[in-house]
C-alpha cells in the first residue's frame, strides 16, 4: 500500500469468479508475522455483500453477477502496511479475479525500528 494505515474497512470488489471462502491478513513490517483482518470460518457477521448483475450478452432472459463486493469490517487499531488475500476456496468452479481491493481509515505515521546489530 505504501503507507502505514490504521483501517476500519477493507472492501474487496470481485468480478463475477469471486470467493465466499478466504482469509484477509495484514501485517506492518516485511519481517512481522502475518494477523488475520478477517476469516470467513469465523467472521461472516462482519461481512456485507452486494452483488451487481446485469443480462448476459447472447443468453436471454439471464441475469449473471458481474460484481460482487465485499465490505469487511476491521478490528480499530489495527495499523498495518501490507495486506493479503488468501482464498480458501472459489464459489464457482474456476479461480476468482479481483477487480480491486480498497482499505479505508487513516494514514498513521511511520514507525522507526532499531536495527540489531
Amino acid at each position: 500500500m505504501g503507507r502505514d494505515v490504521a483501517a476500519s474497512t477493507v472492501v474487496i470488489d470481485w468480478e463475477a469468479a469471486f470467493a465466499e471462502e478466504y482469509v484477509v491478513s495484514a501485517r506492518r513490517r516485511r519481517e512481522d508475522p502475518w494477523v488475520r483482518l478477517f476469516d470467513w470460518t469465523t467472521d461472516a457477521a462482519r461481512r456485507e455483500t452486494v452483488e451487481a448483475g446485469a443480462a448476459s450478452p447472447g443468453v436471454a432472459d439471464r441475469e449473471v453477477k458481474l460484481h460482487v463486493v465485499d465490505t469487511l469490517a476491521v478490528d480499530d487499531g489495527v495499523e498495518f502496511r501490507y495486506l493479503r488475500l488468501d482464498v480458501a476456496r472459489p464459489a464457482r468452479g474456476w479461480g476468482v479475479s479481483v477487480w480491486q481491493i480498497d482499505v479505508e481509515g487513516v494514514e498513521v505515521a511511520p514507525r522507526r525500528y532499531l536495527r540489531p546489530r
